[in-house]
Parts: structure tokens; C-alpha cells; sequence
């Protein structure tokens, strides 16, 4: 279950329909739940697509977002 504080985001789990996040992700990488790091890759790029369409381009979270982006596709 995706971890977002709904007093501030009420309406997140109606607009963002597949919800990840970071505590997820971690907790399927130690339950060796991913078959293959592409599939643990695209659950990352599902969480920074979520931030980036629910908050506004000026928002510190859609600008953390970006340059996580930015640095998949340099290690990658």
C-alpha cells in the first residue's frame, strides 16, 4: 500500500490509479518479490510518473522527481 499522508493529498488514490512508493519497492526488493531489476526499474519509473502528475511542475517533489530521472538514465 502506497504511503501518502491523506490529510494533505485527499484526492491522490482517485487520481493516481496504480499508487508505489519507496517503502514498496524496498519491501519487494527484500521479499525478493521482483523477478528481474526491469521490473523493479519500472516500478521506480511508476512512482516518479505518479509524483510528476500529481503535483505541480513548481513543486519540490515534481523536481526531486525530475532529477532522480535524470540520474536512472546515467546508471542505467
Amino acid at each position: 500500500m502506497c504511503v501518502v499522508v491523506l490529510q494533505k493529498y485527499v484526492d491522490y488514490y482517485q487520481v493516481i490509479p496504480e499508487p508505489i512508493d519507496l517503502r514498496t519497492i524496498a519491501q519487494k526488493i527484500q521479499s525478493q518479490t521482483y523477478q528481474s531489476l526491469d521490473d523493479m526499474l519500472k516500478d521506480l519509473t511508476l512512482m516518479i510518473q505518479n509524483a510528476k502528475y500529481f503535483n505541480k511542475p513548481s513543486s519540490l517533489i515534481y523536481k526531486v522527481c525530475c532529477d532522480l530521472q535524470v540520474n536512472f538514465v546515467k546508471i542505467l
